[in-house]
């Protein structure tokens, strides 16, 4: 194997991981295709580039990176510059003076009390300093500020948050590029079709524009998450070998490797899950049309606005992915205490370890089916059942897990009557009763289901009710039917 860039033979001394989509914007597939010093350079030149133009949107999903770690980035909130860290939150503080020795602080932020209290302590003992209060003055002053801060504190949800973000120029682009190329190679396409991409962006040359631009083709990139996602179509007819990225979902380029692609006909996708952190397995529905092809590198004014149109449409669903709905609480805790149900019915009895490893996977697979919350990341799943009572948890399940496991045995009973000719016995309650009581002893003596079962059983002002409701109807309607 060869660089790329430098031709040199690739060996154990001088082969680097190359990522495919920049570590920095928490690409995690790599491949040795580039030596250690052209890794450096193009990274330097063009994959920091990139990097810093969408800093924000790092910030905004807090993905992790195998090199560093993403960064705080700047913005404001009702005119005031803040720092937007990592996850969401915000920290930033203003003083102002209004006239001597009277000041307007703001802050925001988990910390922003903290904050506030430090800021009022630097000047109220600068004022003692420049007016000599003794203690008792100065105490005086700090009491009636702290009271102050407890009284204006508010608390604002969903601020509006002013950020300002850009993409394009030739350094990025020629990130994009190579991004292209990468995976072009690392999917075994032979470097013949990709010469002219290559040297462009060795030599930094300024006829990237010509095949390769922003683009927005509809029903072409996966929904439901934020994707990184990297399509390669070659197609012999037309003779067309093109890529099409898109990075967190919001900007989406177009870039023609090659006019005279004569290998075989290949749809390659890479799709990765960056906010959940995983791949994603996607095929797309359809690939572009010719003219959507030629549409792709148009210079034309109506286009290139139409692009921008799309970009403005893609900002704004990324930032809708993190609207927290309303009705969440409520929602979370329905999905969890269905998922025990779920488990309790469709599973056997379970050790507690398995129960939390089961009920994680339920809660992840209901989030996106029946929750379809999107700002509960996969990975939180873990951290909340932890930060919840797991023995109260596991016992519940325990509890519904005796409850339906009581209600099968009369399937068992069921058959059993029959079966000696004595279906009548069905229809009476009591006689049901003293069954599933005889069949928990005899058959659930040894489990750890036992006690609850037989707590269950002897609770007649529970069971009676619930079998009249549920499972006597339906045993009247069978058994008429025999």
């Amino acid at each position: 194997m060869k660089c790329y860039s430098c031709n040199a033979e690739l060996n154990n001394e001088n082969s680097s991981d190359e990522h495919i989509i920049p570590n920095a914007l928490g690409g995690k597939w790599t491949e040795k295709i580039l030596c250690k010093k052209c890794n450096n350079i193009l990274g330097s030149k063009y994959d920091s580039v990139l990097a810093k133009q969408l800093e924000w949107f790092s910030c905004k999903v807090n993905h992790s990176r195998s090199y560093g770690a993403v960064q705080s980035v700047k913005v404001k909130i009702d005119g005031m510059d803040v720092w937007a860290t990592p996850g969401g939150n915000y920290e930033g503080i203003k003083c102002k003076k209004i006239y001597d020795n009277n000041y307007q602080i703001q802050s925001i932020g988990k910390n922003s009390i903290k904050q506030t209290r430090k800021k009022l302590e630097e000047i109220m003992l600068r004022a003692a300093k420049k007016y000599n209060w003794d203690d008792a003055k100065l105490k005086e002053k700090l009491d009636n500020g702290y009271a102050n801060i407890e009284k204006n504190m508010k608390q604002q949800n969903n601020p509006i948050v002013y950020f300002s973000s850009q993409f394009g120029g030739k350094e990025a682009l020629l990130s994009i590029i190579k991004i292209a190329v990468n995976f072009t190679i690392a999917k075994g396409v032979p470097v013949k079709y990709l010469e002219q991409s290559i040297k462009t962006i060795k030599e930094k040359q300024n006829d990237y524009t010509s095949f390769s631009n922003l683009f927005y083709p509809s029903d072409i990139f996966p929904k439901g998450s934020i994707y990184h996602t990297l399509i390669l179509v070659g197609d012999s007819e037309t003779g067309n070998l093109y890529c099409l990225i898109s990075l967190y979902g919001v900007f989406n380029a177009f870039v023609l490797l090659t006019k005279n692609y004569s290998g075989k006909n290949i749809l390659y996708t890479y799709c990765y899950d960056i906010w959940n952190e995983k791949e994603f397995a996607y095929t797309p529905q359809r690939v572009l049309n010719l003219q959507e092809v030629n549409c792709a590198l148009s210079t034309n004014e109506d286009d290139w606005k139409q692009n921008m149109q799309k970009m403005k449409e893609a900002y704004e669903e990324f930032l809708r992915f993190f609207v927290l709905e309303p009705d969440f609480q409520d929602k979370f805790t329905k999905l969890l205490f269905d998922s025990i149900d779920q488990i309790s019915v469709f599973f056997p009895f379970i050790a507690k370890d398995v129960f939390l490893n089961h009920l994680q996977n339920k809660l992840i697979q209901g989030k996106h089916s029946i929750l379809k919350n999107k700002i509960l990341k996969d990975k939180n799943i873990a951290t909340i059942i932890q930060d919840m009572n797991v023995d109260i948890l596991y016992n519940y399940y325990m509890d519904r897990k005796s409850i339906f496991e009581t209600l099968s045995l009369l399937s068992q009973i069921s058959i059993d009557k029959i079966s000696i000719g004595k279906k009548d016995d069905l229809k009476n309650i009591d006689c049901l009763v003293e069954c599933l009581s005889e069949y928990t002893e005899r058959l659930y003596k040894d489990s750890p289901l036992y006690i609850k079962m037989k707590n269950f059983i002897s609770d007649k002002d529970t069971l009676i009710p619930l079998l009249n409701a549920s499972i006597i109807p339906i045993l009247n309607k069978y058994t008429s039917l025999l």
